[in-house]
């Protein structure tokens, strides 16, 4: 099912500024992009989505009706790990199966989770979980060619790019967080403006003047926006791009 209201509009935007201002990760985000896309009301769509720029390095000569095929694995997981593979199943409304499939997507991504992480992870203590997931017999070709490629095991591997891409999507959040936070003092700032205005109007013109009426929608929507982006920062609870 899509994400109710804005939900799966505001999950296409974020991936699209990701592809815009992290390269290092396109590829995973053009996938959850046409992921999305797939699912969406054409009238729900943002207009730059019609100008997508082509996917990188990617053919679809490496998918073929074996390896769409699914099969039952078991891996070792990290619970920090495990937490992130939840989280990011839930949050983009994705099977396991299909995180996995994008796990394995992009070799040069791989790589460089591996080159990155490879040490950390051989040093993590703390619990590991032994988890079976449904994964499509593609993953599960890629990831033996990796254990092969850097003589590490399996459940190595899948724990070095599930700690990568948890990395990485905190940073993006972070980031977001950060401009999120300014442009609630920018916003503020306006706000005040705007009720200042009203109350200037209303010694100006009647009440029942249409010009206060209109600009009195202004305030209300100022007023809303900003409580919403208190809530968003607060509690993390999202934004509806709908909701006057």
């Amino acid at each position: 099912m899509p994400l109710p209201g804005g939900g799966t509009k505001r999950v296409i935007t974020f991936l699209y500024f990701v592809i815009k201002s992290n390269l290092i990760i396109y590829c995973v985000a053009y996938d959850l992009i046409e992921y999305y896309i797939k699912r969406v009301p054409f009238h729900i769509k943002p207009l730059y989505m019609n100008n997508l720029p082509n996917r990188p390095k990617f053919s679809n000569k490496s998918i073929n009706p074996v390896g769409k095929q699914s099969v039952r694995t078991t891996f070792k997981l990290h619970k920090e790990n495990l937490r992130a593979m939840e989280e990011f199943s839930s949050r983009y409304e994705m099977k396991p199966k299909e995180v996995f499939d994008l796990l394995c997507t992009d070799e040069d991504i791989t790589q460089q989770a591996i080159t990155a992480y490879k040490p950390l992870m051989e040093k993590m203590s703390g619990d590991y979980v032994r988890k079976t997931y449904v994964i499509s017999k593609s993953s599960k070709n890629k990831l033996n060619k990796l254990t092969r490629q850097h003589n590490l095991n399996r459940d190595t591997i899948v724990n070095v790019l599930l700690y990568y891409y948890k990395q990485t999507y905190e940073k993006l959040e972070e980031r977001e967080k950060q401009g999120e936070i300014e442009a609630q003092k920018i916003i503020s700032e306006f706000e005040e403006q705007v009720l200042n205005t009203e109350k200037h109007l209303k010694k100006l013109l009647s009440e029942d003047n249409p010009i206060i009426q209109r600009f009195g929608y202004i305030a209300i929507l100022t007023m809303n926006l900003v409580d919403a982006i208190h809530e968003k920062i607060e509690n993390c609870e999202p934004i509806d791009p709908d909701r006057m």
